[in-house]
């Protein structure tokens, strides 16, 4: 069973399972510290589909598990976690507590929609990997780089955050850098496409993967802005 999810072993809940949810306060900490775990999953799905380098990756407890059934714990971790979240709704909770409640649905939602836009071209990263077109391979490998320098310019956020407004800041910059990012690979394929050196199906695959990681780094980026921020500044009255 090497590299193998056990049911309730890895896929497991780490920290709502230790709180019940009557526990209101606690309960909804450590719904966000199970977030924090959602997040660590979702980027070892992202770096094993794209390949990058192991020992780049903070966390490596689920690196060498294959990526759909990395993807069907993640479900199930999130699955785990909305639960506990409407049994939390069933409680009285104070206005701070409801507002806690709404960004911890946001950053769910965004980090399952993170691992989702990455899943869906898993197939296109395994069809690229036989592709005996060079232009499709440098293409590929150019963007696949540049994937690798955004997450490890996020990734430290997720160990330790800086002042609010430092990390807003930041994370406004990865937004510009990520738009630059889908930007100039488009550019760099539109002269490709005018030579005719790409058939429909891999100019419809190559603009599919730039949108599908265009949108998961959005997502990220909103997961990080809910989870750091937001529910913190709302709370603050800013």
């Amino acid at each position: 069973m090497e590299g193998r999810f056990l049911k309730g072993d890895h896929d497991m809940a780490r920290f709502i399972r230790e709180v019940p949810p009557a526990v209101s306060d606690a309960a909804i900490e450590a719904l966000f510290k199970e977030i924090h775990h959602l997040l660590t999953r979702v980027f070892a799905l992202h770096w094993r589909i794209l390949k990058l380098p192991t020992e780049l990756l903070p966390d490596k407890s689920h690196i060498n598990v294959p990526a759909p059934e990395q993807y069907e714990a993640i479900k199930s971790l999130e699955g785990e976690m909305m639960e506990y979240y409407s049994r939390l709704q069933l409680e009285q909770l104070d206005r701070q507590a409801v507002d806690q409640l709404q960004y911890a649905d946001i950053a769910i939602r965004h980090a399952m929609g993170a691992a989702k836009d990455v899943k869906d071209i898993h197939h296109n990263f395994h069809e690229f990997e036989k592709s005996v077109n060079d232009d499709i391979v440098e293409l590929i490998h150019a963007r696949t780089q540049s994937q690798q320098t955004f997450y490890l310019d996020l990734l430290p956020f997720l160990e330790k955050q800086p002042p609010r407004n430092k990390l807003a800041a930041a994370l406004d910059e990865l937004k510009l850098r990520d738009n630059t990012i889908y930007h100039d690979f488009m550019h760099r394929m539109y002269p490709l496409i005018q030579e005719g050196k790409f058939s429909e199906l891999e100019i419809s695959t190559l603009f599919n993967v730039n949108r599908e990681l265009h949108a998961g780094n959005k997502d990220l980026l909103e997961t990080f802005q809910a989870l750091y921020i937001d529910r913190y500044t709302k709370n603050a009255g800013l």
